[in-house]
């Protein structure tokens, strides 16, 4: 099931009452608060700007499921901000070191297994003042990253490329986590 949000507040509140749902894909602008249902399995996030306090809340919370989860997260590291001058929305960066000790801390817990941390950078194409022609995304790994854990770029996954492609042009970092949580039950850090 994968859902575009326009109101999140009753949506996140309905999700808990699906208790047969095992795959859920979420593409919101900005983060919102979920209550997960039991049943999930796999959940997958694309969020237009998060910051580190929401990853962080997020993260926590999926880590105190009492279910096995996979979570794929994908989102810009930032804040949309209002720019009053130009009624416009702009986007706030956050320093990535904010996130990256957040992705250590998570690996301290036992139910948590980071199986990626990859930090995207935009780089743009200037041929002259101020015209930016083209950007494109270059890749790097944080930490020790399970290489071996690819396979869910394989399948195409249109809700993905949509947020890709809709990427607020401010936005210059983001990043994608893929996680594995466990029980619980077994350990809390």
């Amino acid at each position: 099931m994968a859902w575009n949000w326009d109101h999140e507040e009753t949506m996140s509140q309905s999700l808990s009452s699906l208790t047969k749902l095992e795959t859920l894909t979420i593409c919101v602008r900005k983060y919102i608060d979920i209550q997960l249902p039991k049943s999930l399995k796999y959940l997958n996030i694309y969020c237009g700007a998060l910051l580190p306090s929401e990853l962080r809340k997020l993260a926590y919370s999926l880590s105190a499921c009492a279910q096995t989860v996979e979570s794929r997260l994908e989102f810009g590291c930032g804040e949309f901000t209002d720019d009053d001058y130009y009624f416009n929305t702009r986007i706030h960066k956050i320093s990535l070191e904010e996130y990256i000790a957040i992705q250590k801390e998570l690996k301290t817990r036992k139910n948590v297994a980071v199986k990626r941390f990859q930090i995207f950078d935009r780089i743009r194409t200037i041929y002259w003042e101020d015209v930016i022609t083209s950007s494109t995304w270059s890749v790097h790994d944080i930490g020790c990253v399970n290489d071996n854990y690819q396979d869910d770029d394989i399948v195409k996954d249109d809700p993905y490329i949509k947020f890709v492609s809709r990427m607020d042009n401010g936005t210059i970092n983001r990043i994608s986590m893929r996680l594995l949580i466990t029980q619980a039950s077994i350990s809390l850090s």
